[in-house]
């Protein structure tokens, strides 16, 4: 297995290639590990501001890998399912509709399921971030 980089069109506008480790076993019964790329795709109309990439975690449709850019900028918006947000790297600035807000950095995990309602915003640092988007039964 080999390291893929450098290929522009899977990885959006010519950013870095966001990848993953694969530990597998080979032809001969011996474990390996390499290097796989995550296929992002870069939505449009996202946000307000920035970019936001999206891309389903391999062997895993119900994860999300998301990136989005150091300036990205959602305003106020409703979540359409209950999920955990797990931030890998960056940070993200989210506020609510009371004017209070708090910021996840990597490790955070957050619990969104504001499926009504004005919703949240949610606003880059300066720095691009890197998060894992989980679903969440829909029973509490």
């Amino acid at each position: 297995m080999q390291t893929q980089t450098g290929n522009e069109s899977a990885f959006g506008q010519g950013r870095t290639p966001l990848t993953f480790t694969k530990v597998f076993t080979d032809s001969g019964g011996k474990t390996r590990f390499g290097q796989m790329p995550f296929s992002l795709t870069c939505l449009a109309n996202a946000s307000e501001r920035g970019w936001l990439e999206s891309s389903p975690a391999p062997d895993g449709p119900t994860i999300q890998v998301l990136r989005t850019s150091a300036d990205y900028f959602s305003s106020f918006h409703a979540v359409s399912s209950r999920r955990y947000i797990v931030m890998l790297s960056g940070r993200r600035e989210y506020e609510v509709a009371d004017g209070k807000n708090f910021v996840a950095g990597p490790g955070s995990v957050v619990l969104v399921e504001d499926l009504s309602g004005t919703g949240h915003q949610t606003r880059g640092l300066g720095e691009e971030a890197v998060n894992v988007l989980i679903p969440v039964s829909d029973s509490k």
